[in-house]
């Protein structure tokens, strides 16, 4: 597999490691020691047919490992042994290590109603990958005034895919999540930048443009 690195630094730096393995994001803020969050495993997508009219109970295992702590709990929801309705679910799940690095992660799972399963053919579930984004927390803003963790309200992450169009807006509204995981990009070229926003809805300047290529 081949790996490009690109840094840069606007509001944030941007780290990407490519060809469809990972992407690492680290927004501008103190290093400190030991600040790296869990980093959360997550299975592919599932797609399932339903076993009734309701969906289907789908089972899922994920975990976190971190790199102190060693292996530490994920909370998923909707919580794995649950039942699903027909249609498209994301999962969000999210583990925190003994120092409060927190980290999140997500994937899909598809219930096609009964008898869709086999109009599904295999042609059509291409091989798809993830980009894992990786931040410290802001603690200054970009006129140099002080940023407290109040203050914050969360990140924007900017998905642009350059041939299907397919572009994403992802909401963190968590302003002490650390990485955030997407799950199910199809094959193509993507460009990603990060914008902080603040409790007052002003959003920082967007990070130069990274570039992944999910082969």
């Amino acid at each position: 597999m081949r790996y490009v690195v690109v840094v840069v630094r606007v509001f944030a730096w941007l780290l990407i490691a490519g060809s469809g393995a990972m992407a690492q994001t680290a927004l501008q803020g103190q290093s400190g020691q030991d600040s790296e969050p869990p980093l959360i495993s997550l299975p592919p997508d599932p797609v399932v047919e339903a076993t009734s009219s309701g969906g289907a109970v789908v089972n899922y295992s994920a975990s976190a490992s971190d790199g102190v702590d060693g292996a530490v709990p994920v909370n998923c929801m909707p919580a794995s042994g649950g039942v699903f309705a027909i249609g498209s679910h994301l999962v969000v799940c999210q583990a925190v290590d003994s120092r409060g690095n927190r980290a999140s992660a997500s994937f899909a799972v598809t219930v096609l109603a009964a008898g869709e399963a086999d109009k599904a053919g295999a042609g059509e579930s291409a091989e798809r990958g993830s980009v894992t984004l990786n931040w410290s927390m802001p603690r200054s803003r970009q006129n140099g005034g002080a940023l407290n963790v109040a203050d914050l309200a969360g990140y924007e992450i900017y998905v642009i895919a350059e041939f299907s169009g397919a572009d994403k807006r992802y909401d963190i509204d968590d302003p002490q999540l650390t990485t955030y995981t997407i799950n199910g990009l199809p094959p193509d070229t993507y460009h990603i930048s990060v914008s902080a926003v603040d409790r007052d809805g002003r959003k920082s300047t967007l990070s130069a443009i990274v570039t992944v290529t999910i082969d």
